[in-house]
């Protein structure tokens, strides 16, 4: 598993996006005065075109922003998040670290860099940067449920389940709270519980791919495949930059014998995260059935692996991924830090 070390870049690092050096002057916040309002205005609709799951437009709107103004974190922090939402998160991780160069008091920014690191399964490192992200915004909820979701990859289930008891006093309607929860409980071998909890997350935010990827996790691991298939789908289609949401697709695809489907998930979750522990053991898996030419399976390798029955939630987990030890691997977090930008922009 890759390590990413918790540190701020210099200011010296900041550039104008690669290839987008033929745009206008980059200058700084006090050269632009009263002109900060319009590139405020142009960040926040490169945020808000990511939230609906527009990671192009977004990209488009945030570099300009950077183009015209060098020093706004919140228009780095754009750009990271449209790239993560792209399926490149080593550039987000860049773009998150400029918006910290720019002003290492950004809560959000520091936000959205712990949960990028989580998202490439660096838990620890995670936990560490979501606690500077505390410190900073103790009454945000949604940093809570992050560290959660940190605190789960390393194994502190019972920390974790504090961590989501207090995202769910500071925001009883933070659908990330809810999710994280469901993480938690997945984590414990407690599916049944966490289905309540990713379906509550679900209907507080319809567009959180998080929860989606959650709730599809739940129901795979209750052998419940043609419901969860669904349920991965539109987390995919909210975040294709989301490794998680391709790889518990793979899952499910493979639970239902459809490997060639489920071979193709688990390759794209590789290239946005090349170490991703439960598509490269799908890939694994799943290329030994496609190479013996058995769409069902029958006769190759763990032929019988993932025949579970819906009836048989022990049956039906039968492959490696959809064990509690794995459980985080079949999701990435995600969390409304949409409105700690918009609510930087207006402030500043």
């Amino acid at each position: 598993m890759r390590s990413t070390a918790v540190t701020v870049a210099p200011v010296s690092r900041h550039h104008v996006p690669a290839g987008e050096k033929d745009g206008p002057a980059v200058r700084d916040s006090k050269e632009l005065g009263s002109g900060i309002a319009d590139v405020a205005i142009l960040t926040m609709h490169g945020i808000l075109q990511h939230k609906y799951g527009r990671h192009d437009e977004a990209l488009a709107a945030c570099n300009a922003a950077v183009r015209a103004c060098l020093d706004y974190p919140p228009a780095h922090a754009g750009r990271g998040r449209a790239l993560a939402g792209l399926g490149r998160p080593d550039e987000a991780l860049d773009a998150f670290c400029d918006a910290i160069a720019c002003d290492p008091e950004c809560a959000p920014a520091h936000a959205d860099y712990a949960l990028a690191v989580t998202r490439l399964g660096c838990y620890n490192d995670a936990v560490v940067a979501y606690k500077v992200a505390i410190r900073l915004a103790p009454d945000s909820g949604d940093v809570h449920a992050g560290h959660a979701f940190a605190l789960a990859g390393t194994g502190r289930l019972e920390d974790a389940l504090e961590a989501c008891k207090m995202a769910a006093r500071l925001d009883p309607k933070s659908a990330a709270a809810h999710a994280a929860r469901g993480r938690v409980l997945a984590g414990m071998g407690r599916p049944a519980g966490a289905l309540p909890a990713f379906d509550r997350a679900v209907e507080l935010d319809g567009g959180s791919a998080g929860a989606h990827a959650g709730r599809g996790l739940a129901l795979e691991s209750l052998g419940r495949h043609a419901e969860a298939l669904p349920a991965f789908d539109r987390a995919v289609e909210l975040d294709g930059g989301s490794a998680g949401a391709h790889a518990g697709r793979g899952l499910a695809l493979e639970s239902l014998g459809r490997h060639a489907e489920a071979l193709s998930a688990y390759e794209q979750a590789i290239r946005i995260n090349e170490y991703h522990e439960l598509a490269m053991s799908g890939i694994d898996r799943t290329g030994r059935q496609v190479s013996c030419n058995a769409p069902g399976g029958v006769g190759c390798p763990d032929s019988h692996a993932r025949e579970g029955r819906a009836d048989d939630p022990e049956a039906a987990r039968g492959g490696r991924g959809s064990h509690p030890a794995d459980v985080g691997h079949a999701m990435d977090p995600d969390h409304a830090s949409a409105r700690g930008y918009i609510e930087y922009c207006l402030a500043h």
